[in-house]
């Protein structure tokens, strides 16, 4: 949605504080992911329960629209905002259970060694998608900044959701291997293991990654605005330079990663992205050119890096229960993104009045806090280094216990294979 959400608060009489707040609730896409095996476990269908969540993201989005019309019929109260924030938290969360099912079907039904393919066009179709609404949101945000425009981007998202209901209903559907959160279970279904090497290392990296990146991203657009008195529609094209750029990477990265594996692709993405995160603090020199530089590089970032990030869980994570594991993971990084954003709402009112004059320019609170999110960003390489040199050293010790034991099962997986099963007959 680009700025909507930015400028929908200001209308409501929010400040930056709220702003990050919003941005936190959107930590609900990461935490209630653990919704989505229950709902494969009660319903035994991926089909089944991606349409229950569509319905959810639909009625979510109808609940958001009448908040947002209701100042219509008088005058704006606090209350109107704080509904929309909690509402906003919701239909983030109807997001992530989304992402979960996405996820577990795509794992069910795409081969191992095709998800780069797979996920490369998917992505390109999805970009095309985003950069043709960023560009309709921000010119009718700039046409009509109106409470009833801001609705009717919700309303849009809202018949969307509707419309994805009845074309999912023609996909193959496969019933999921589920595992349980607590219990050991009896008969086919059992315990994820905790203890999983590679599912810590994936949520340490989401950490540091999206720890700093999700309160980087939620306070960009109010950059813009108060530093370079940016439009909606500025902001739309500023956005759309990195779409771009990304669906020319996405079919290129989506190979490498189909034959090399996903775990390099996603260290030099992650650690180049983050490094250019300082060019917005390299902006109090050189102005807009830097941001726009780096919206070139985001695009390795923006979906080709949520891709890479697909394909590597599904790689890394166990073929049984993988929407459990996902669920897990994204508990575990959502307790993070809860924290973040608000924190730099909180640090950038409390640092409001600073000013520091350095080499001929002037820094001010954005450009401290872009600096802090650059510095731990950068660290989301160091668990992805360390799980390279486990699964190295795993793959030695079951070479070595292959050679000494003869065994008939299939070898496990390595770095570059899928955690799959074989596939049965028919898939």
């Amino acid at each position: 949605m680009g700025g909507i959400p930015t400028v929908l608060i200001r209308a409501l009489g929010g400040n930056a504080l709220h702003i990050g707040i919003y941005s936190t609730c959107q930590g609900f896409l990461h935490f209630a992911q653990f919704v989505g095996p229950l709902i494969l476990q009660r319903t035994r269908s991926n089909q089944r329960a991606m349409i229950l969540s569509m319905y959810l993201g639909a009625v979510l989005a109808g609940l958001i629209v009448l908040t947002v019309l209701s100042p219509c019929l008088g005058s704006v109260t606090p209350g109107i905002l704080w509904m929309y924030l909690f509402l906003a938290g919701g239909f983030a969360a109807a997001a992530g259970i989304q992402l979960n099912l996405e996820n577990s079907w795509i794992g069910d039904l795409v081969p191992p060694d095709r998800l780069g393919w797979f996920n490369s066009y998917k992505w390109i179709l999805t970009c095309f998608a985003i950069l043709l609404c960023g560009v309709l949101f921000g010119k009718a945000a700039d046409w009509s900044p109106t409470l009833t425009c801001y609705a009717g981007v919700y309303a849009m998202f809202g018949l969307s959701f509707l419309w994805a209901a009845y074309v999912y209903r023609g996909i193959t559907d496969r019933a999921p291997k589920n595992v349980t959160f607590l219990a050991s279970g009896n008969g086919e279904i059992s315990r994820i293991r905790y203890t999983h090497f590679p599912m810590w290392c994936y949520i340490v990296f989401f950490w540091c990654w999206s720890g700093s990146r999700v309160a980087f991203v939620a306070f960009v657009p109010l950059y813009l605005i108060d530093q370079f008195k940016f439009s909606m529609t500025n902001i739309a094209w500023l956005y759309n330079v990195q779409f771009i750029v990304t669906i020319l990477l996405l079919h290129f990265v989506g190979k490498i990663g189909d034959r090399f594996g996903h775990r390099i692709p996603l260290m030099v993405i992650s650690g180049a992205v983050a490094l250019c995160m300082s060019l917005w603090v390299w902006s109090a020199w050189w102005g807009i050119v830097p941001i726009i530089l780096y919206q070139v590089i985001n695009g390795a970032a923006g979906n080709t890096h949520s891709m890479v990030v697909a394909n590597f869980a599904l790689e890394i994570l166990p073929y049984k229960g993988r929407a459990a594991y996902l669920a897990f993971s994204s508990l575990c990084i959502g307790a993070v993104i809860l924290v973040t954003p608000t924190l730099g709402g909180i640090f950038l009112r409390a640092s409001k009045d600073v000013h520091i004059q350095l080499w001929g320019a002037q820094l001010n609170n954005y450009h401290l806090f872009f600096a802090i999110c650059t510095l731990v960003a950068m660290c989301c390489v160091v668990p992805l280094q360390i799980l390279g040199r486990f699964l190295a050293k795993e793959q030695v010790q079951r070479a070595g216990t292959a050679g000494m034991t003869p065994t008939l099962e299939a070898p496990a997986p390595t770095e570059g294979t899928s955690s799959s099963a074989p596939r049965e007959p028919g898939d």
